[in-house]
């Protein structure tokens, strides 16, 4: 059974748009990238000595196994407009 991923924002309560895929460490690595990026604005950005996983939690995502349904809502949800999070 193929497995899905996606990036669920903690503090917003929803799976980012467009951030998911069928191997974990991709999901990972993807949304720590899109962390880091936003973390370089603040006073206090995120170190490039972090781990993927530490800057996830660091910034409040983590990644969920989802269903395939839940999968393409998320990819989808990316072309929908500009949201914040997509609610599945």
């Amino acid at each position: 059974m193929k497995k899905y991923y996606g990036l669920f924002d903690l503090q917003l309560d929803g799976f980012k748009p467009g951030i998911a895929g069928n191997k974990y460490e991709d999901v990972e690595a993807t949304g720590a990238k899109r962390a880091y990026t936003l973390s370089q604005a603040d006073d206090e950005p995120a170190s490039e000595d972090m781990t993927d996983k530490e800057i996830l939690n660091e910034y409040g995502y983590e990644v969920r196994e989802v269903s395939e349904k839940e999968y393409k809502e998320i990819l989808e949800s990316e072309k929908r407009g500009l949201l914040s999070t997509a609610t599945l």
